[in-house]
């Protein structure tokens, strides 16, 4: 068993050597020169594809005989023509004529900001470009572009249309603390915003919808209630919140101190009372009734 697997693979071996010196002889053999008929100096040199006729273009290869020719104003070119959809046996290439039909349409439309061009032809087979489905070159129907950059900038060139796609963009409402900005329009395509739905009236939106700008709404500030005073022994505290929605700014404030209003005698205690003043100018300065407060005793006689 072992020694058939070994058979095989050493089969297997001999056929892949041989196919590929095979390849290598069809593709490193090159053809008789055509005036002394000898191989031993040919050379290959270029490919040469004969293009003005696009629909029946022909290719061959060109090779250089370096041997000494008796006519030395006979040239020393050969050139093998390659059969369509066949391998050369000389320099190896594959010949696949172009087919008529068998192109894919290229086209740019012109945006808002950016040129275009008009749909050109582009050749499968070969890539040259074409304003016409036909493909033809050559003769009085030729309308192959020979110059793609020019084309696209001269006879192809489609401007700019300036014409702006614009959808609607909700501005930012202000609150107590935040600046917001008004309702503009942008456009779909660039990017570029506008106030009006047209696309005429251009604008920077930073600049617009920063402080200064058309587009700029100031912080609305908060929008406090009227403010309640608790008294707490001798200490009042005040306090208001905003009522704006979803705002829950509140300030508070607490003070107070005693104001002494009589003196102690002999059957009464000192009497006061307590004020309050806050520094927050939005609460009112507070205090209690005259005589509210007892501090001590009386005298006695």
């Amino acid at each position: 068993m072992k020694k058939h697997t070994r058979l095989c693979l050493f089969l297997v071996t001999v056929l892949c050597l041989l196919a590929g010196a095979a390849m290598a002889t069809a593709v490193e053999n090159p053809p008789p020169c055509t005036i002394c008929h000898l191989t031993d100096n040919m050379v290959f040199d270029y490919m040469e594809s004969d293009n003005y006729d696009h629909m029946n273009q022909s290719q061959s290869c060109a090779w250089k005989c370096y041997n000494t020719h008796t006519n030395a104003a006979t040239p020393y070119w050969t050139y093998i023509y390659h059969k369509a959809n066949e391998t050369c046996p000389y320099c190896g290439t594959l010949f696949t004529p172009c087919k008529a039909g068998d192109y894919t349409v290229v086209q740019l439309s012109p945006t808002c900001v950016d040129n275009g061009h008009k749909a050109y032809y582009k050749c499968n087979g070969c890539g040259s470009a074409f304003s016409d489905s036909s493909m033809e070159s050559g003769g009085m129907y030729d309308c192959k572009i020979y110059n793609l950059a020019e084309w696209k900038a001269g006879d192809g060139f489609l401007a700019a249309t300036g014409i702006h796609e614009t959808e609607p963009v909700t501005g930012q409402a202000a609150d107590c603390e935040n600046a917001g900005f008004k309702d503009y329009y942008q456009c779909k395509v660039c990017n570029k915003a506008f106030t009006d739905a047209d696309g005429k009236a251009e604008i920077n939106f930073s600049t617009w919808s920063a402080e200064g700008g058309d587009g700029y709404i100031a912080p609305l500030g908060h929008s406090f209630s009227k403010p309640t005073y608790t008294w707490n022994g001798d200490q009042c505290t005040a306090e208001h919140a905003c009522e704006r929605t979803g705002c829950t700014e509140k300030e508070t404030e607490t003070a107070g101190e005693y104001v002494k209003d009589t003196d102690a005698t002999c059957t009464a205690a000192e009497t006061g009372h307590y004020e309050a003043a806050f520094t927050n100018t939005a609460f009112e300065a507070q205090k209690t009734d005259a005589g509210s407060a007892t501090v001590g005793d009386p005298l006695g006689h």
